[in-house]
């Protein structure tokens, strides 16, 4: 089905942006952002993200909950954290809507409440038994005994993290910044946290190491934050005490990510990033232990926008753990400054991080059908794709300067968009968006045909200058002279002639409202199908030409022609198609009409010195009923010709004129008057389809001799011709027929341009190489078959997906993760079933054919 311009409204919505893992926040794939612009990043919103960013939907049981107003209850969250528990920060004195929200997106049954009801207010353990979840509260008289209770409920375990209560001074951050690290080692090992004072062992702290089975102690921070008088005190408890220091907190975080295993990032799959100075910095060091636990990547500190010597001594290196060719997801977390996550970039061999932007309406009015934008890849060269269901998936084409201009056609209401980003060193970054799409709006105009195939019908809206197709279906809204009607009344009662109005794609569906027309009726329109010789005309819709009121009969009626009356000779003068016409019973008046549209059928016959040509669907010779194209013979006297403003005899207008041009012609007494502006015809763009490629080993072409391809345009299948004399480009750059033929496989664009010689446009043909993507359809699992289609129709029909139609082998993936052929049809079957939707981009890597299945939310 042809699907119609639809307005837009761009929403840059932070709420609805997806990447992975599931559930995460930010904008590319090998890095997440959890820090927003300024004045977005309270202390629960940044725990919020980093949950997002590590658990997907129901993905935890439970969670910890403790306030976002100071960090004392949650200094030892990171026991409890592990790799299935989150911590969120919510108000003293009410439990904050998005936290509710991620509890309920987590599937979470329990919550643990760390801190006494002046820390987390006894409403807030009301409003989570109301929502039916089993709350437990942990707390002490203070932060120390806070953590008692919290390893109260850890494992048993030999070994232990003890680290400083509070700060030695007004700096509030002393306190929590050996903790920022530490909290992510308790909870990859399961070990309990407790804190001690600077140069005390607090009594509690002292009873719970007594009571139990702990031998060994990792204490945290230099002497001077915890003194050698706490040493030599648990010593006297009969434990095994191993400072872990540096000599700045920054170092310290180093110290511990190496006792952790990494001795610098060549050694980690993933780096977290945190601020470590600010007054703030606990929340998202504190929420981060559960994505470092559950990633196995160490936590590093950033001072503000730099990065202090030693976190840069632990990122540099030329070689990342992981290698960035391959890089898919995210292998840096980073929630400190984007002047810090930049440089941590830099260091760890990972590009630019790219910068999108896209354009809000002029005015803010929605007036166009098509997004724009720009992409700044910061001077690096990178093949960008986008996949999203209100666009064509594939290469995106931007030009120089990063802009680019994307048709957009779907339902109304939110379309998710994905930019993907493959840099040259293999790097892949993503970048979600969501835009608005609002209602299409209605377009009305004559049917000028209704057997235009199954379940399909043919009119031309209002305005418009040329006819649109458009398929039904019986989930279709039917209204026939405004009443509601079924399928098979629609299609019993449409007939030319009728007056249709068609709305595409609004929340309520599609709607065809049709509006029953009895030809006889109709008494104002264009003149057509003229034949003095019978006496007769007829009303014709001007785009297509096709009669909607025929034989209307001259006889004696009264005649005026531009307002005054006339004689019939005088009438058979003036009148041709194209012309004005309204009809009486007792009268004809006609209205003189310059028509004015793309010359086509053109033929010329040299002996008899006749040319015959149509404009858009007029044409026709008033003396011959069979003829539909205007006539022109040479050396008539009444007729003269302008070609490019210039005045022309007969052989100059032959020679000028070709199909496509445009071209004004007007008869008036006789008198006929033709104007002609050399126009090259419009380039011819679509999608190779299956048949240009149908087993994927292209034949060898003979060289130089011209061919074909079958594209898949937005009115459906073309099949273009070129010649051997037309000029190639494959992505921008030059080539030899040769070289596009073998290089044209289906899902690339091609556009084609045919030659005028009056205009000076050459014949050419370009090849942008895109992914075959799009939607699923026609899944035949026994026979291994699917078609893969696009708002224009099929763009690959039956499609093998074990034939490796690229070449190699089929390797298979699903929401980025690469399963086998039966967890490929797994999914196939649900798609087949109605159960899930999900898009599919087949294209050639590596050698091998990858076919990837991505979920679409309904």
């Amino acid at each position: 089905m042809r699907r119609f311009p639809l307005v837009l409204i761009l929403s840059l919505l932070a709420s609805l942006v997806a990447i992975a893992p599931a559930g995460a926040v930010g904008d590319v794939s090998d890095t997440i952002n959890i820090r927003l612009p300024a004045g977005a990043n309270d202390p629960a919103r940044l725990a919020l993200r980093l949950s997002r960013a590590t658990f997907p939907d129901r993905g935890a049981d439970r969670v910890l909950l403790a306030t976002q107003e100071q960090f004392a209850d949650a200094l030892s969250s990171g026991t409890l954290q592990g790799t299935d528990t989150p911590l969120l920060l919510t108000s003293s004195g009410d439990l904050r809507a998005d936290v509710e929200n991620e509890i309920e997106r987590l599937g979470a049954e329990e919550v643990i409440v760390l801190g006494g009801e002046a820390a987390i207010d006894a409403d807030v353990e009301e409003q989570l038994t109301d929502a039916d979840l089993a709350v437990t509260r942990l707390s002490g008289p203070t932060r120390v005994e806070t953590a008692v209770a919290v390893a109260s409920l850890a494992p048993e375990s030999s070994t232990a993290i003890v680290s400083r209560a509070y700060p030695a001074g007004e700096d509030q951050s002393q306190a929590f910044a050996d903790a920022l690290s530490a909290g992510a080692w308790a909870a990859s090992e399961g070990w309990p946290t407790l804190l001690t004072g600077t140069d005390a062992l607090p009594a509690t702290t002292a009873a719970a190491i007594q009571d139990s089975p702990i031998e060994r102690v990792y204490l945290l921070g230099g002497s001077a934050a915890v003194s050698d008088t706490v040493v030599a005190e648990l010593e006297n408890l009969g434990v095994d005490v191993q400072r872990v220091a540096g000599a700045t907190r920054f170092a310290t975080a180093v110290q511990v990510a190496n006792r952790r295993g990494f001795a610098n990032a060549r050694t980690a799959d993933a780096i977290i990033l945190v601020e470590g100075q600010a007054e703030d910095a606990w929340a998202a060091g504190f929420a981060a232990a559960a994505h470092s636990a559950a990633n196995d990547a160490p936590i590093l500190l950033a001072n503000g926008p730099t990065l202090p010597a030693e976190t840069e001594a632990f990122l540099s290196g030329n070689t990342f753990a992981v290698d960035v060719d391959e890089v898919t997801e995210p292998v840096l977390i980073c929630a400190a400054e984007p002047e810090a996550c930049d440089r941590a970039r830099e260091l760890l061999g990972l590009p630019v991080e790219a910068t999108l932007e896209l354009n809000e309406p002029e005015d803010g009015v929605p007036s166009r059908s098509d997004l724009t934008g720009t992409l700044d890849l910061h001077g690096e060269t990178a093949d960008v794709a986008i996949f999203g269901p209100c666009v064509q998936d594939g290469l995106l084409v931007i030009d120089d300067d990063g802009a680019f201009d994307i048709a957009v056609q779907a339902t109304e209401g939110a379309c998710p968009l994905e930019f993907e980003i493959r840099f040259a060193n293999g790097t892949v970054q993503r970048i979600m968006r969501s835009i608005l799409v609002a209602a299409a709006l209605p377009l009305e105009g004559p049917v000028v045909d209704t057997e235009t195939g199954g379940d399909a019908y043919t009119f031309v809206p209002d305005g418009a200058d040329a006819v649109e197709v458009v398929s039904y279906a019986a989930d279709d809204t039917f209204m026939v002279d405004e009443q509601p009607a079924t399928i098979g009344a629609f299609e019993a009662a449409l007939t030319v002639a009728d007056i249709v109005t068609f709305t595409a794609d609004t929340a309520e569906g599609t709607i065809h409202s049709l509006v029953n027309v009895d030809p006889d009726s109709i008494t104002r329109g264009t003149v057509g199908n003229i034949d003095q010789a019978a006496d007769t005309l007829a009303l014709v819709e001007p785009v297509s030409g096709v009669v909607l009121r025929p034989g209307i009969v001259i006889g004696d009626r009264l005649m005026f022609v531009d307002g005054d009356q006339v004689e019939r000779d005088v009438f058979d003068l003036h009148v041709n198609e194209g012309d004005a016409l309204r009809v009486t019973s007792a009268s004809i008046l006609l209205t003189n009409a310059d028509v004015t549209g793309p010359a086509r059928a053109i033929t010329a016959d040299a002996v008899s010195g006749i040319l015959r040509f149509a404009i858009g669907g007029l044409g026709d010779d008033p003396a011959n009923a069979e003829d539909d194209r205007y006539r022109l013979v040479e050396g008539a006297e009444d007729h003269t010709y302008t070609v490019d403003d210039n005045t022309a005899d007969f052989a100059d207008l032959l020679e000028a004129l070709s199909v496509g041009d445009t071209v004004t012609y007007r008869r008036v007494a006789g008198a006929v008057r033709v104007i002609v502006d050399n126009q090259a015809l419009p380039p011819v763009a679509g999608r190779v389809t299956e048949t240009s490629n149908p087993d994927g080993s292209p034949v060898a072409p003979e060289p130089e001799d011209g061919g074909s391809v079958t594209v898949l345009t937005p009115t459906g299948r073309v099949s273009v011709s070129y010649s051997a004399d037309a000029v190639f480009r494959i992505d921008g750059e030059l080539a030899t027929e040769p070289e596009f033929e073998a290089a044209r496989t289906p899902g690339d664009s091609v556009t084609y341009q045919a030659p005028d010689d009056a205009t000076g446009t050459v014949e050419e043909v370009s090849l942008d190489s895109a992914d075959l993507g799009g939607d699923l359809a026609d899944i035949t699992e026994g026979a291994n078959t699917l078609d893969v289609v696009t708002l224009a129709g099929v763009l690959y029909d039956d499609l093998d997906y074990t034939a490796a139609v690229f070449g190699g082998e089929d390797l298979y993936f699903v929401d980025g993760d690469e399963v086998d052929l039966r967890g490929f049809e797994d999914l196939l079957s649900l798609i087949d079933d109605g159960e899930r939707l999900a898009t599919i981009v087949v294209r050639a890597a590596g050698g091998n054919t990858e076919h990837r299945l991505t979920s679409v939310e309904e």
